[in-house]
């Protein structure tokens, strides 16, 4: 063979080689699997041709982006370089090969030219659909064409963005093809060995259609849809898609051609020919040591023709025409009971869970919500009462609040419940701001930062393993004294604004100032408590300030718009020009300032900080231009906004009700400035509390006991404790050692911990051992991926009382109905496509110009405001941050939904209602987005 070809079933080739295609289907044919027979044509051959013409450098200089609209485009450069392949043939010491292979096969008919690139098909990067493939080739002077054509679909414009946001160098990129005979498939489409949609193990998916399975590749038709039983390949749902058209083999390349009305009625394929088919992908998944594939196949009859009907027996054969791994393919689905672990308990979504946007980490679920938060919570109770149930627990790892009341008195202590009594009654009658107000500002807070300041002098590297523990500990002991001042603002500020709604509602349901442009009474009455300053708002300040000074110069504008925000950092302080590094070290210190806020409360989650891709992106969406963002001017609108209501009311209202108004107007807007500073604050001490975790974690990791660092947090605290324990001393510890731990917990922790410490070991399970921990680790990691996906109830158990209680921050919503009802914060309407966003993994999905649809938002959501044009959610109020910030934006917002994210699909169009309070749900995009 010629060094520019390799037989198919080629043994030993790499990928620089032959690309991801070509190994796949090398190892496929090699290992006698139903391959079509045929060569590759290596990159060898591209590089050759590339080095010929001096393409090489002329390319790179041309693969670059532009700036069209603002946005990233690729399209002049893939125009540009695919006018270079066209001019510029290949040499003949690189086409007789080809030929010679090409009439090699038998028969020498028609070919199928695959292209396969040496960064597709891996299990990160399937780079599925970014190159070209040419079927029914029929002659020599055509197959040097396609193979042309393939070397240059090397660069067009979506494989070139791909290449620049996934961070490929094109400098390392260069194209095989697969040169196959061609089948002419009765019956063609793609297989995965488990369900890519769902995660369910235990079952096939088949998609099939008539003809090839171009046709279902690329979504020209809905195809026949087959679910199969791992286990025994039985068929356990069909669905007949409509199938209206196919793809077959022309006179020349392809065609497509009309289906008839009673043929695509017919299944594709029959029950024996599903079970032939389930027979092979499985084989084939074996072949691949049990790694889930995607499975493309054709089929053709026994006859010769394409219509022998599929009724009887397989009556043909399949064939392998491609097979890569799953990516990123979800848990396999949980069976979830939602009961609660008490007998008895009432537990709601509220309060403190609302800032849980998922299911708890173990290591969060023990140590923070179980211990520390537990504890905080006894320390401001009443010390004369017993709760016998926990104030907070969970349920398939999701967190619930307890409700109703479950504490018992204890005599014993008379003195402290009058004393709190009387105090109680002091909060009464001097209200908030001598209560509640002063000690989260004065006490609470300070406290709080003072210790996180403490913990950061702790050079994480060079702490003992003592110090790293109890660093976490007094760091989540910090945080959850902190939550219970905050809780305090958080409630009353909830109570505030819901007295000045009811007011307003019952007293002004007919002035003007309060109704929309339509007349409704809505989120109008929210505007009065909008419009404040506040820790986010300054953020926002400070981010488009820097926007501000990128857009000052055209080459740094064209530099940060260009870079995707994930490698934004690193490119502007690796840069030549000093605009450019200064715009790092302005983001540097905004970091500083701003990077310890937190998406969720759960420190398994990075803060800002260390995930600042939200942010930059952000950035990047100021520096376009979009949206015109500018929030001093914004805050500024509210503000005139809010003052002019207030001065409508205060005009409107005769005494007495105007002396009501005023209190409770001035109460209203006193906690809704206060809370969000308050809310700012929350998870700070994680931005220390990680470091400090992943240290331990990576030291874990050096002997032996975990995989990776953040396995850390897929421990629980007892399950952690005996992992660190051979870190502590040398020698299982004893009593002084004991006796040691015990005073330094005491120390940072107080007498509580220090009694816990020894007793949380002892009641481990017996078979619990260290050996053990990292499959623990793995399977706990796993469990709470696969809860991800579970959608937990707003209340439990269900029930109307429940349901009454639950409507505080969330909806009841029925499935099948089109209108999903929530509370209105925000005024307007507007119809858009949906970002459904879970979590900050998901934000780089987030399209700017759309309604972002999420669980719940924190200060660290904000950062995705500025490009949403509205907002909804599953939990959430009137006084709720995104209220606030969705006003301060000015984008119409209901939240409060219960069911937004699971009935809500990523990129469906929805009509969110401001006013009304309601989400209209959409299947295409309407005539009118917006009123």
């Amino acid at each position: 063979m010629n060094p520019y070809i390799l037989p198919l079933a080629v043994a030993d080739a790499d990928l620089n080689l032959i690309g991801g295609k070509g190994m796949s289907l090398a190892s496929l044919a090699a290992a006698g699997f139903p391959v079509p027979d045929g060569y590759h044509v290596n990159a060898d051959a591209y590089r050759a041709y590339v080095e010929a013409h001096e393409l090489h450098d002329r390319v790179l200089r041309l693969a670059v982006p532009a700036l069209v609209d603002g946005r990233v485009s690729f399209e002049r450069a893939s125009h540009d370089i695919q006018a270079l392949f066209s001019v510029h043939d290949i040499p003949d010491n690189i086409v007789e090969p080809i030929a010679a292979a090409y009439q090699s096969l038998d028969g020498a008919g028609a070919v199928a030219v695959r292209s396969s690139a040496n960064a597709e098909d891996l299990p990160e990067l399937s780079f599925a659909g970014q190159q070209d493939t040419y079927l029914n080739v029929q002659g020599i002077d055509a197959v040097i064409a396609a193979v042309k054509n393939c070397w240059a679909s090397l660069w067009t414009a979506r494989a070139l963005s791909y290449r620049h946001e996934m961070g490929i160098d094109n400098d390392v990129v260069a194209m095989s093809v697969v040169v196959q005979r061609m089948v002419d498939a009765r019956a063609a489409g793609v297989l995965f060995t488990v369900n890519a949609i769902t995660g369910e193990r235990s079952e096939l998916v088949i998609n099939a259609s008539f003809g090839l399975g171009e046709a279902v590749v690329s979504g020209q038709v809905t195809p026949d849809s087959f679910t199969l039983a791992r286990e025994d390949l039985h068929v356990r749902q069909s669905t007949i898609g409509a199938k209206e058209q196919m793809i077959i083999a022309g006179d020349r390349g392809t065609e497509l051609q009309a289906i008839d009305r009673k043929t695509r009625d017919t299944a594709s394929l029959s029950p024996a020919q599903l079970r032939a088919l389930g027979e092979l992908a499985l084989r084939v998944e074996a072949h691949w040591d049990g790694v889930p594939q995607d499975i493309e196949w054709a089929f053709t009859s026994a006859g010769g023709g394409p219509w022998p009907s599929p009724a009887e027996g397989v009556d043909g054969t399949f064939h392998l025409l491609q097979s890569r791994p799953i990516t990123h393919l979800p848990p396999p689905p949980l069976a979830a009971d939602w009961q609660p672990p008490f007998p008895g308990a009432n537990l709601v979504r509220r309060g403190w869970v609302e800032h849980l946007l998922g299911p708890l980490s173990p290591l969060f679920e023990t140590m923070y919500m179980q211990l520390a938060l537990e504890d905080a919570f006894r320390k401001r109770e009443d010390s004369g009462k017993v709760i016998p149930v926990p104030r907070h627990m969970t349920i398939n790892g999701w967190a619930y609040t307890r409700s109703g009341p479950s504490k018992i008195p204890d005599p014993r202590h008379r003195l402290l419940r009058m004393l709190r009594t009387t105090w109680f009654a002091l909060e009464q009658v001097v209200g908030f701001k001598l209560a509640w107000l002063p000690l989260w500002q004065y006490k609470g807070l300070p406290m709080y930062l003072s210790r996180i300041r403490r913990w950061q002098q702790v050079n994480p590297r060079s702490a003992s393993a003592e110090t790293l523990y109890l660093g976490m500990r007094a760091l989540a002991a910090a945080d959850a004294e902190y939550w219970v001042y905050a809780a305090k603002l958080q409630g009353l500020s909830k109570m505030a604004n819901t007295s000045l709604t009811e007011f307003l509602s019952e007293h002004a349901a007919d002035a003007g100032f309060l109704r929309g442009e339509r007349g409704m009474l809505g989120s109008q009455s929210t505007d009065l408590l909008s419009g404040y300053p506040s820790k986010s708002n300054d953020a926002l300040v400070e981010l488009a300030q820097i926007a501000k000074s990128v857009r000052g110069g055209d080459e740094l504008t064209t530099l940060v718009l260009t870079t995707p925000a994930k490698r934004l950092v690193e490119t502007l302080q690796g840069s030549a020009t000093s605009a450019a590094r200064d715009t790092a070290r302005a983001i540097a210190g905004y970091l500083d300032r701003y990077g310890q806020q937190t998406f969720t409360q759960d420190f398994v989650e990075p803060t800002l900080r260390e995930a600042p891709g939200a942010m930059l992106s952000n950035l990047k969406f100021m520096v376009a231009g979009f949206g015109n963002i500018d929030p001093v001017a914004a805050q500024a609108e509210v503000q005139q906004r809010r003052e002019k209501i207030a001065g409508q009311a205060l005009a409107f209202f005769e005494e007495p009700q105007r002396r009501r108004f005023k209190k409770l107007y001035g109460k209203a807007s006193k906690d809704s400035r206060y809370r969000e500073d308050a809310m700012f604050h929350m998870g700070a001490a994680w931005a220390v509390f990680r470091p400090l975790a992943l240290e331990l974690g990576h030291r874990l990791v050096e002997v032996g006991t975990l995989s990776t660092g953040d396995d850390i947090f897929y421990l629980t605290n007892d399950e952690l404790l005996l992992a660190v324990e051979p870190l502590l001393v040398p020698e299982p510890p004893g009593p002084i050692a004991r006796w040691g731990m015990r005073l330094m917990l005491r120390a940072v922790l107080g007498n509580k911990a220090a009694e816990n410490f020894g007793h949380e070991k002892e009641d481990q399970q017996a078979d619990l051992s260290i050996h053990g921990l990292k499959e623990k680790a793995r399977e706990q990691r796993q469990l709470r991926e696969a809860r991800k996906r579970l959608h937990p109830p707003g209340t439990v158990p269900t029930s109307l009382i429940n349901e009454l209680m639950g409507t505080m921050t969330q909806h009841a919503n029925e499935d099948e109905n089109a209108v999903i009802t929530g509370f209105a914060t925000s005024a307007g309407s507007i119809s858009a496509q949906a970002s459904v966003l879970f979590s900050p993994e998901d934000f780089d999905r987030m399209v700017p110009g759309s309604i972002l649809v999420c669980p719940f938002t924190t200060p660290g959501w904000t950062q995705l405001f500025a490009q949403a044009s509205g907002l909804v959610t599953d939990i959430g109020g009137v006084g709720g941050h995104g209220s606030i910030v969705a006003r301060e934006y000015g984008i119409p917002a209901v939240m409060g939904t219960g069911v937004g994210t699971s009935r809500i699909s990523h990129g469906q169009w929805i009509t969110v209602d401001g006013d009304a309070g309601t989400v209209t749900l959409q299947g295409s995009e309407p005539d009118a987005r917006s009123d």
